[in-house]
């Protein structure tokens, strides 16, 4: 099954109103299914070798990622120093 760019783009624009208003609006379950299905997407992109930013530009601040990146690497149980040798061992850059 097939998703539309349309279908997304309005997806995108329902939970951009919805991070507007008060951020308890999102529940723990829903927010959590966004960013998994979000970084599963850009990680396979990436993988692709598509050389695609994260975001645009000032659309998050450098504490709203070091927040979401702290979070994820301990939900996964990588430290910085493991993240780094991957780097390294991979060769792999974002962007």
């Amino acid at each position: 099954m097939s998703v539309s760019e349309t279908t997304l783009q309005e997806a995108a624009g329902i939970l951009n109103a919805v991070v507007a208003g008060p951020v308890d609006m999102i529940s723990d379950a829903a927010l959590q299914t966004i960013l998994t299905s979000a970084v599963r997407a850009y990680a396979a992109r990436v993988e692709r070798g598509g050389g695609l930013a994260p975001f645009t530009p000032n659309a998050v601040t450098a504490t709203d990622v070091a927040i979401t990146a702290t979070a994820m690497l301990e939900a996964v149980n990588v430290g910085i120093f493991e993240l780094s040798m991957w780097q390294s061992v991979k060769g792999q850059r974002a962007t």
